[in-house]
């Protein structure tokens, strides 16, 4: 079963290895927004969950993620960017 709260996602079947976070809603206060990233890279970097982010925002992705891919029309290409 899995839980939903704000566009979270987490499985519940023992300790969740990996979340599922879809795009940050964009109406929202930029303190909150820093926030938000704040503990999507913490739950990454600290917590050594993996996170699979859904994000329109690119410097924010490039800041948060070790590997990305770019969507276009529902296909990615090249598969998978270093952000190193």
């Amino acid at each position: 079963m899995a839980s939903s709260n704000n566009g979270v996602r987490t499985s519940a079947c023992g300790a969740a290895q990996a979340v599922a976070v879809d795009s940050r809603p964009r109406a929202i206060q930029p303190s909150v927004v820093e926030e938000i990233e704040a503990v999507i890279m913490r739950l990454n970097r600290v917590e050594r969950l993996t996170v699979i982010l859904v994000e329109q925002s690119v410097e924010f992705a490039r800041r948060a993620a070790q590997r990305f891919a770019i969507m276009e029309k529902g296909a990615s290409s090249p598969p998978a960017i270093s952000a190193t």
